[in-house]
């Protein structure tokens, strides 16, 4: 649940903030959060609790949003008219 929140909550301010800072900022961020939560989660012990769990799973909801969204809008924005219908159900 905090990794869905977190991503959510990313989702709506990345899009806000995609004008202002750029995506190339927003990707690298992204991309290190996701690239150190997998990390961390790589070297979890099997006996974890989840008080443990919560702060890396809502550092992973963020690199979600910060990413994703961000590509998917560079990806998609040279696209008109029909092709832009295409290209948004590949993606």
């Amino acid at each position: 649940m905090p990794q869905g929140l977190a991503s959510a909550a990313t989702v709506a301010l990345s899009g806000r903030f995609y004008n202002r800072i750029g995506v190339r900022p927003m990707v690298i961020t992204g991309a290190v959060l996701l690239f150190a939560t997998s990390f961390a989660f790589s070297q979890i012990p099997s006996d974890a609790s989840l008080p443990f769990l919560l702060p890396w799973l809502t550092l992973r909801g963020i690199g979600f949003g910060l990413t994703f969204i961000p590509l998917q809008t560079v990806a998609i924005q040279r696209f008109t008219g029909a092709d832009l219908a295409k290209a948004s159900s590949l993606f």
